[in-house]
């Protein structure tokens, strides 16, 4: 009978989900998921061996392996690839991988991790957005290199991010005055060749991304581009 009841205790903390507060909302985790955010590696570890579901998902679609790269918790992300999270898992509602959570978050050793597991820097998310497009959005010029270094294409275009089709990394770091970003961006697409195409890449609207430079004042980055 105890030992029935020890069965059933570890099924329920398995499947046991708690409340919470991701700024505005509040949302229902497994333990694993607030195990894998918070880093506690030794209690996912437990969860695990008692048979918790190591792909399980939030109502958004994350699965731990995401909530672990979106908070830089390496450890636990080499603990849950270890379990055989699925390494390209993509987030329900933007399409965004484990890779693109840690990109957009500025986690440089999550990034590098996922990437030395075989994570791919040309996946994209439902915007069409690579993980070095999540990385110049978030104006992570380290993460940007580390991408580039990993043969990230910085002719990619992404699909749709508010009214403007066709964006390259380049456009995201210069619309938003990351100038650092732009620089290993513009670097990388010189060691390819490739840095004409790259500066000259327009929009669906046909705006360079040194007239979204321009148009937003930021003359740093104009700079670089001119």
């Amino acid at each position: 009978s105890n030992f029935g009841d020890l069965a059933h205790l570890r099924s329920d903390l398995c499947t046991l989900e708690v409340p919470v507060r991701r700024g505005k909302n509040v949302v229902n985790w497994r333990l694993l998921h607030c195990a894998a955010f918070f880093g506690h590696t030794e209690a996912a570890r437990c969860l695990l061996a008692a048979g918790a579901d190591v792909g399980a998902v939030t109502c958004f679609g994350w699965t731990p392996l995401h909530l672990a790269a979106s908070n830089g918790q390496v450890g636990m992300a080499e603990l849950l690839l270890q379990w055989r999270a699925a390494i390209e898992a993509e987030e329900h509602s933007s399409g965004r991988t484990p890779l693109q959570a840690a990109a957009v978050s500025g986690h440089y050793r999550a990034a590098e991790l996922l990437l030395r597991m075989g994570a791919s820097t040309s996946v994209k998310d439902k915007l069409g957005e690579t993980p070095l497009h999540a990385a110049a959005l978030g104006g992570h010029a380290n993460v940007a290199e580390l991408l580039l270094e990993s043969r990230a294409n910085p002719q990619a275009q992404s699909w749709k991010r508010g009214n403007a089709r066709g964006k390259t990394p380049l456009h995201y770091a210069a619309e938003d005055n990351f100038a650092d970003v732009a620089c290993k961006i513009l670097h990388h697409s010189k060691l390819l060749g490739v840095k004409d195409a790259v500066v000259g890449a327009t929009t669906q609207k046909g705006h360079t991304a040194l007239a979204l430079a321009q148009q937003k004042g930021h003359s740093e980055v104009a700079e670089l581009l001119c």
